[in-house]
């Protein structure tokens, strides 16, 4: 459960902590599946922030750790929604779908599976269908991570909805200053707003986290469906400052 809270703070520190708890975790148990559902998750997060090396490889050993935690155990929701999630970063937007679909019909109340199906639509372009449930998500915790502030930022800045988006961005960065993501989300949504002094103050933050950030390799491992709005997203960032 430690390992779980650590992932949703998205910061490297976290990251390689929860990685190491997942692992004990296993050994403790072999057939836990909620371990490998943590520690799949943590490899897929691992791709999603930069903190993996390969980020290729860490993608496909997270859905083989998800895979594996659901077939020890189908009715665990959160495997089903984080094999949705992570299945997005690999392109696989049916499984994406149906995997988030199968999460909510078995645990419709629990705020991750709620979060990640919200995530999922909103990949799919489907921000105005995923709000709701980011807001649904949200009343369901009462601390939430920094992860579902910033994932609720993402699918309001995708609806055009600038000022509210800054908002949750903000309150990520504020709640998790090492969130890398959360950094991005707030700098895309400060260019995209208009607040272009705000948006060139806050690439360093970035940088500080991950000097090797370029807007690039965020473009490659961004998981929305539509490539075009990836573009966008990643000539806000150019505009902010941040390098290629």
């Amino acid at each position: 459960m430690e390992a779980n809270w650590l992932n949703s703070q998205s910061s490297k520190e976290g990251i390689l902590k929860a990685r190491k708890l997942a692992e004990e975790a296993i050994v403790l148990d072999p057939e836990y599946a909620f371990a490998y559902r943590v520690l799949g998750s943590n490899h897929g997060m691992s791709a999603a922030i930069g903190v993996s090396k390969n980020p290729r490889e860490s993608l496909k050993h997270a859905i083989e750790l998800l895979r594996k935690a659901i077939e020890l155990d189908d009715s665990l929701a959160t495997a089903h929604s984080s094999l949705g999630v992570y299945s997005i970063y690999t392109r696989q937007y049916d499984t994406a779908l149906a995997e988030g679909k199968r999460a909510i019909e078995l645990q419709p109340n629990l705020p991750d599976v709620v979060i990640s199906y919200a995530t999922i639509l909103n990949s799919l372009g489907k921000s105005e269908e995923a709000i709701p449930f980011f807001k649904e998500g949200l009343r369901l915790t009462p601390n939430p991570p920094s992860a579902y502030f910033r994932l609720f930022g993402v699918a309001l800045r995708d609806s055009g909805q600038y000022e509210d988006a800054i908002a949750q961005a903000q309150k990520a960065t504020a709640h998790e200053p090492n969130d890398l993501i959360s950094w991005v989300v707030l700098v895309s949504t400060l260019s995209l707003g208009g607040h272009e002094e705000e948006a060139g103050k806050a690439p360093k933050e970035i940088l500080r986290i991950n000097p090797n950030f370029s807007v690039a390799s965020y473009e490659r491992s961004a998981p929305q469906k539509d490539r075009s709005a990836v573009k966008r997203l990643g000539d806000a960032l150019r505009s902010a400052g941040l390098p290629e």
